[in-house]
């Protein structure tokens, strides 16, 4: 006969054969409080086939029924998530007879096949006196109790413990299985958290949850891998797997995670096998669920891109040239440059040949091009890319510096001949003149016609003058320049 695993629990529940006494009457409500609303948390290790497996149990008094004037309560037990089971536990106090039963599953245990064999009154405590005061552990806190009760059975082939508080309940149970196979097995149950009468015993458990975030919705066929995200909340790791069900709800793929930690873990999973299509996906941890979804489909066709920048993009009329830098992706790919002006036409074109995929830096000859504004239209296929070049009229040269009048006589002082340098600011002729301390012209000499700032350079013969102070005079467009010379011994 099949045994719902949360009756290891609340067969701790059960009362036995023998006719019960006023004194076993207060120890079921003092030890097995159960009103409706009352819950108990436990957290469940269980030893078997060389491995150990932790879980939380949580058990709920949601009902009652009155059974031959007594009352029986009704528990739903929960397993981590592994589903609920309705449990209504039936209990004929005056009759002695005790039995379970599974709503939906008529599932039937009379009191002589108690699995804990042999059957035996739970109401025979090994310490029948109450211990008063006392504590105990809940959830690794201590709580005060003024009473601890302990049932405790053995056979050949198990031992059975069960610790009972005061108005609290079950606080602990264990039973060991002799196995030849790895040893022994073990079930041992371990209080958290109840609340029982509307007061809070212990620490409270959190909620065993899961959490699935889907990182790559859409996964390619040529790169099959999708990555997720699960959180697990709880008190311990969960056994996880990850459900692919298409669009029929067949199920189309599993991927197995292990035992996954409590907390946020990254998975890659490898989803090859999967065809074209949209999937739902669904973590399973623990019989809980998170879902979402993926679409795995063929990569998105090639695009193949052309783009031109100029360096510089303003040059001077007259320029040799500027700099394409041509950017090809995807493939190589054959191309053209055309130069437009302003009105569209096109005044330059260049064939390019085969421009490898990267950036190419191609000189661009623009010297023929008069000054103003141009596209700069590189063409390859259907793809085209532009951009603008300036060509600025060529700057006007400098002027040249306004000439200047200017005279020097050297050497001074004079011996035979006079050296004079002249230049003239207005072209034309000049005449030049010695004139004596008397005011006297004592040697004169044209000069002829000279431009504008050119600088004529003269010899005049002074052998014959006597020694003494001169004025080389200079009469000319510029008006009369006047230089003071001695004559040398």
């Amino acid at each position: 006969m099949r045994r719902p695993l949360a009756l290891l629990l609340l067969l701790a529940l059960a009362l036995p054969a023998a006719a019960q006494t006023p004194a076993d009457s207060v120890a079921w409500e003092r030890f097995f409080p159960a009103a409706i609303g009352d819950t108990w948390t436990y957290v469940v290790t269980t030893t078997q086939f060389c491995s150990t497996t932790r879980w939380v149990t949580t058990v709920e008094v949601v009902g009652e029924s009155v059974v031959d004037g007594d009352r029986v309560p009704h528990f739903r037990t929960s397993r981590a998530g592994w589903g609920t089971l309705e449990l209504e536990r039936w209990i004929r106090m005056s009759a002695g007879a005790t039995w379970f039963t599974t709503v939906g599953d008529a599932m039937f245990w009379p009191l002589d096949q108690n699995p804990f064999s042999p059957p035996s009154p739970l109401f025979v405590f090994t310490n029948d006196e109450p211990v008063s005061p006392t504590t105990v552990t809940i959830g690794g806190r201590a709580e005060s109790v003024d009473a601890v009760k302990t049932f405790a059975a053995s056979d050949t082939r198990s031992d059975v413990n069960q610790r009972f508080a005061a108005d609290v309940g079950l606080f602990y149970y264990r039973r060991y299985y002799a196995s030849s196979t790895c040893g022994s097995r073990a079930v041992t149950y371990e209080l958290q958290h109840a609340r029982v009468g509307g007061v809070d015993y212990g620490v409270a458990v959190p909620p065993v949850a899961i959490s699935l975030v889907v990182e790559t919705p859409v996964v390619y066929v040529t790169d099959p891998a999708m990555d997720l995200l699960l959180t697990v909340t709880g008190l311990f790791p969960l056994g996880a797997r990850v459900d692919f069900i298409d669009s029929t709800g067949a199920m189309a793929l599993i991927r197995g995670l292990g035992q996954v930690p409590v907390g946020t873990t990254h998975h890659t999973l490898d989803v090859s096998t999967l065809a074209l299509g949209n999937y739902r996906i669904r973590a399973v941890a623990d019989g809980i669920v998170s879902e979402g979804a993926l679409t795995i489909a063929n990569p998105p066709p090639p695009t193949a891109t052309l783009a031109v920048t100029l360096d510089p993009a303003v040059v001077s009329a007259g320029a040799p040239q500027t700099t394409l830098a041509l950017t090809v992706t995807e493939s190589p790919m054959v191309v053209r440059v055309d130069v437009v002006d302003s009105t569209g036409a096109a005044v330059l074109s260049q064939e390019l040949g085969q421009i490898p995929v990267g950036t190419s830096q191609i000189p661009l000859d623009v010297s023929a091009l008069a000054p103003g504004a141009y596209t700069v239209r590189a063409v390859a296929s259907e793809l085209v890319s532009e951009a603008t070049l300036t060509i600025e009229p060529r700057p006007a040269p400098p002027p040249l510096p306004t000439p200047q009048t200017a005279l020097f006589v050297y050497p001074n002082p004079a011996g035979a001949s006079l050296t004079a340098t002249l230049t003239l600011a207005a072209g034309g002729a000049a005449r030049v003149e010695v004139v004596d301390l008397l005011g006297r012209v004592v040697l004169s000499q044209a000069l002829g016609a000279q431009e504008a700032g050119e600088e004529g350079v003269y010899v005049l013969g002074t052998g014959a003058l006597p020694a003494g102070p001169y004025v080389l005079r200079v009469v000319g467009p510029d008006g009369v320049l006047t230089r003071r010379f001695v004559r040398g011994l």
